[in-house]
């Protein structure tokens, strides 16, 4: 996950990871939530073509995306976005569509300042309270 942060994001390695660390669970957490969604809409896709070539590329590129964090050529953002405008926001609440969004835009392109962009764990109310001795 580290290599892919990296080079999507356009970091070092090392940086990737300390900002994983950093981010936790909950920003891993974040990360997962932005892989799943785009993952769903390529395997809704995947199932709207008929059998061959293509829809096996589909699948293949699921693979990719769950075992080595690549993404599809064709738009993951896209797609997702899609997914989440007709399937999951008739059945879930807008915040949590919001989430979804926030989700995959974090996992397609991570933001170069997490704190400055607001992304959950690296905001002030989200790290832990520490009594200063």
């Amino acid at each position: 996950m580290a290599a892919a942060l990296a080079d999507r994001g356009g970091l070092p390695r090392e940086d990737a990871a300390a900002r994983l660390e950093r981010g936790g669970a909950e920003y891993r957490e974040l990360l997962d939530v932005g892989q799943a969604t785009i993952c769903r809409a390529l395997h809704t896709a995947r199932r709207a073509l008929p059998e061959g070539s293509e829809r096996t590329a589909v699948r293949y590129a699921i693979d990719d995306l769950m075992h080595r964090h690549l993404l599809p050529p064709a738009g993951a953002g896209r797609i997702a976005g899609a997914q989440l405008d007709t399937e999951i926001e008739t059945t879930r609440a807008p915040a949590v569509t919001a989430w979804c969004r926030r989700a995959v835009a974090e996992y397609v392109a991570p933001v170069a300042d997490p704190l400055a962009a607001g992304v959950e764990r690296f905001r002030p109310q989200d790290q832990p309270h520490r009594a200063d001795t």
